[in-house]
This record gives C-alpha cells, sequence and structure tokens, in this order.
C-alpha cells in the first residue's frame, strides 16, 4: 500500500516516516510534500492509497488540497492531522470524504490503527470495483451486454483505457475430468498471484474467453499512472513463474501476451490476433511464453495453417473421433509436401504431440515419415480405446440437462466437457451447431428466463433472484437484464403487480 505524507514541519515527515516503517506492514512511503501545492502533483503522480494531510500548511490548505486530490485521485484515502484548535476544519475534512482524523502529536498506536482501518476499508472498496470489472469485461467479450464504449465518457475505463491481456492454452493428453481440474487448478492459481500485486487504480481480471481459454487482462488509465503498466508487466512475469508446476509428459501450459492496447475494442482485435498467433505453438514451442508481436508475421502462411491442422489433430485424437482424425492426418500429408520443415519445427512437432496425444509420440518423428507415423500411431491406439464415437446430440441433450440442473452455480464449458469426457472444444462447437448460440449465452437466457420467473411467482427482492439463477453481483445481473428484457427487474416486478392489480 502506497503513502505520501503532506506537512509543512520536516520534522513531522520525519517522525511519521519513520513510525510507519516500525509498523512491519507491507507499506510505502512514496513520497513526501511542504505545501498543498506540492502535495495534489504528488497525489496526481503516485496515485496513493492513502495521503496523509496536516490540515493547515502554507500557500494552500489542506481541505483545498484534498478537494483538488480528490479530482485527479479520486480511489484515495485521507487522512488528516490536526491540532486541537483546528477542530471546525476536521469536521469539515470528514464532510469531504477524509476517512480519519488524528491530533497532533500523533500517537503511533493511534496511527497504526487508523491506517489499518483505512486499508481494510479501501482493500474491500478496491476488491469490489475489480469483480465488477471483471463482470462487465466476461460479458461484453461474450456479447451478452453491447460495449458501452462509443457513447463512453472521458472518464470511463472502457473507452480511454489501456489494456493488456495474457491468454493460457492447455495441451494435454489427460483425461476430460483431469482437463477440466487442470484449468480450474490453473484459475485458482493465477487468482491467488493477481490478489499479491493488486494495486490502487488498476483493474485485473481473470476471464474465460468465447474458445475456452484461460486469459488474464488488465487495464489503466495511462493518463493518470503510466506507472501501471509496469505493475502490470511485473504481475504478468510473476504468472509466467507459477506456471512451471502445471508442466509435465501429460501436460504442457504455453502463454500469449498481446501488446498495449487503447480501448476495449482494440482488446478484443488483439485478442482475435492472439488465437491466430496461438496456432503456431505446435511449430515454435510450447510451455512457455510468446508474445503477439514474435509470431503476428506468420500467421497468415502454411505453418499456422500446419500447426491448426495439429491442433485439431490432437482434439480428435482425445474426443476419439476415428474418422476425423485420420481425414486430418490426410491434409497434414498434403500441407507437409508443400512446406520445407526445419529440424527446430519438428522438435517443437514432436513436444506438441507428446504432451497433446501421448508420451508414447515423443519418439523422435522425421519429416518424410511424420504424417505416415501419424496415421499408424491412430490405427494402434484409437481403434483400442474404443469401438463408438460419441454422439453429438446425445451430447448437447446431456449438456442442457447439466445446465438446467446446474444453472445457478458457477459453471462453464470446460467443467461440463469434463462430466462428459470430451475436449472443450469439441463440446462447444457441437452445443452451437446444434443450439444455435453459444454456451454462456445460452445460460445467460436460461438464468434470465428462471429470474422472470423468481420475479413474478415469489416475493423475492432483486438481489436475493440474483444470487438464485447464480449472479452475486446484483449490479452485474441488473445490466443483463435490462439487455435481455429491455426493461430493469425492479420495473419488471411492477409491472406485473400493476397488471394484476
Amino acid at each position: 500500500m502506497n503513502i505520501v505524507i503532506a506537512d509543512d514541519e520536516s520534522l513531522i515527515r520525519a517522525s511519521l516516516v519513520s513510525m510507519i516503517s516500525e509498523m512491519g506492514a507491507s507499506w510505502h512511503v512514496a513520497g513526501e510534500a511542504a505545501t498543498g501545492e506540492e502535495l495534489v502533483a504528488l497525489v496526481a503522480a503516485e496515485l496513493p492509497d492513502i495521503a496523509i494531510v496536516d490540515i493547515r500548511m502554507p500557500v494552500m490548505d489542506g481541505l483545498t488540497a484534498i478537494q483538488r486530490g480528490k479530482e485527479c485521485s479520486p480511489l484515495t484515502k485521507w487522512l488528516i492531522l490536526s491540532g486541537f484548535s483546528d477542530f471546525e476544519y476536521a469536521q469539515k475534512a470528514v464532510k469531504l470524504g477524509a476517512s480519519e482524523y488524528l491530533l497532533k502529536p500523533v500517537d503511533p498506536r493511534e496511527l497504526e490503527s487508523s491506517l489499518y482501518r483505512i486499508y481494510q476499508d479501501h482493500a474491500e472498496s478496491e476488491r469490489m470495483l475489480n469483480r465488477q470489472f471483471e463482470y462487465n469485461l466476461f460479458s461484453m467479450i461474450h456479447e451478452l451486454t453491447a460495449p458501452d464504449v462509443e457513447r463512453g465518457s472521458g472518464d470511463s475505463l472502457f473507452y480511454q483505457g489501456h489494456f493488456q491481456g495474457m491468454v493460457f492454452y492447455i495441451d494435454s493428453c489427460c483425461p476430460a475430468s483431469r482437463l477440466a481440474d487442470l484449468q480450474r487448478e490453473l484459475g485458482s492459481v493465477l487468482r491467488d498471484e493477481l490478489g499479491k500485486h493488486f494495486t490502487c487504480g488498476m483493474r485485473v481480471a481473470i476471464v474465460s474467453l468465447p474458445g475456452g481459454e484461460l486469459s488474464v487482462i488488465g487495464a489503466w488509465d495511462a493518463a493518470k499512472n503510466a506507472g501501471h503498466k509496469d505493475r502490470l508487466a511485473h504481475c504478468f512475469q510473476s504468472l509466467i513463474e507459477n506456471l512451471a508446476q502445471f508442466q509435465s509428459k501429460q501436460s504442457a501450459v504455453t502463454a500469449f501476451l498481446t501488446g498495449e492496447c487503447s480501448g476495449f475494442l482494440s482488446l478484443v482485435d488483439e485478442l482475435k490476433q492472439l488465437q491466430s498467433c496461438a496456432s503456431l505453438r505446435p511449430l515454435y514451442g510450447i510451455r512457455r511464453m510468446w508474445s503477439a508481436r514474435e509470431l503476428s508475421s506468420l500467421t497468415e502462411t502454411d505453418f499456422a495453417v500446419l500447426g491448426r491442422l495439429l491442433i485439431l489433430l490432437a482434439q480428435h485424437f482425445n474426443d476419439k473421433l476415428y474418422v476425423n482424425y485420420h481425414k486430418t492426418v490426410d491434409e497434414l500429408e498434403a500441407l507437409l509436401n508443400k512446406i520445407q520443415l526445419r529440424d527446430h519445427h519438428v522438435q517443437a512437432i514432436r513436444d506438441f504431440l507428446g504432451a497433446a496425444l501421448s508420451a508414447s509420440v515423443s519418439s523422435p518423428l522425421s519429416r518424410q515419415k511424420l504424417a505416415g507415423e501419424l496415421r499408424q500411431f491412430g490405427e494402434q491406439t484409437l481403434l483400442r480405446m474404443t469401438g463408438t464415437e460419441p454422439g453429438g446430440g446425445d451430447l448437447v441433450e446431456r449438456a442442457i440437462a447439466y445446465i438446467e440442473k446446474h444453472y445457478m452455480e458457477d459453471i462453464g464449458i470446460g467443467q461440463i466437457a469434463g462430466e462428459l469426457n470430451v475436449t472443450p472444444n469439441y463440446l462447444s462447437s457441437l452445443f452451437h451447431k446444434k443450439t444455435g448460440c453459444t454456451f454462456v449465452k445460452y445460460l445467460t437466457r436460461l438464468r434470465m428466463y428462471k429470474a422472470k420467473e423468481l420475479l413474478a411467482e415469489t416475493g423475492l427482492q432483486v438481489q436475493q433472484v440474483a444470487e438464485k439463477v447464480g449472479y452475486y453481483s446484483s449490479r452485474h445481473f441488473t445490466k443483463l437484464f435490462k439487455d435481455t428484457n429491455g426493461v430493469y427487474p425492479s420495473d419488471f416486478k411492477k409491472n406485473l403487480g400493476n397488471h394484476t392489480g
């Protein structure tokens, strides 16, 4: 937690710095100011979590400094220092939004207690704002709500914020149920690590993308604090270091990093570009991080086509689709006759197939015999696995039955695919083909239908209805309900009452 101190007496500033350093908490004094004007400039530069401010300073007093500081850093909390004669000023400061005030001379124990109270309130407020950002981001990416960026005000993060994202791809020959567990474990580790890097003013979200991949997306206002870009880079590096625990012979996690982009719509374009880059991982390497800049020039080449075929081959194998697997091998063979693979491509392909199909494919593969060896591997392995292929219609019906039973829970396509023992990509494709919409949209429509039933037939409040259908933010639920039904849930309930009356 970053703290700035403003007092015209250098000895008092030094004393406060000393007290804070001895508290043992992970608090950092980011700067000091001797006047109100210096404080406003310091707050604008640092966007501190807390500002400790003397009520009386030369040039500009503490009250005026707070008013101006709130304009450039609305999330900063204010702790006022005053003498007995300044009690009336302290009351005015509280009305302006100051969280606490202390009398001089400052008692170290009272200062520590005040800082802890402010920290707890501030941390909870920041967590709530970040959760709301995550909900909104998920809804916009999955097109549940329209991006509110065209008509966004000048201070809207989605309108003028800077974004950067990292997407994680899991290649594994583990059973589908284990793959679902693996994705949940990865999400848990990512969220724990993000908590260590949480800072005032920056938003960070974990969002599953339409293809089922996990992503971590950060956003910040570059005009107010360019330093958040460096903090996010440090956070991403820590996430990469935590991926080692998920790398094994049977699974590999590869991360792809977008460039910095301005506004939500640019982020969407970057994520689409990243998806094209991700198809190159079978030829250029898994179990590492790639930036979009490193691979973007290759996304329109035959190498990208070959990469997509290798990924598709692994999906068919894991879904036990014997015919589809061999059709893809035929396509691979035709393409391999057109392009020249280098040794590092062959090595990368071997590593990819070892993780995505099975360790038994990790024996040396030659360029000339790659298609033949894959065809032979399919003959020997797929026929032993099962004599029948999963029924598409039956799978979708079972998925819908699962959704109707668990719609009020936090469920995803990966979890359901694990229950049905197929890969998320395969189930997602079948689901969209049969229902005409994505899994997320289907789930949202079902929840909105159930919400209307509860609003019409029970006396539950909007917050209670939201929780009953799987939403823990009534604000998020209200926005989705309005976008889906054209009316707010409270008005929907009121209109029902008018009709029955």
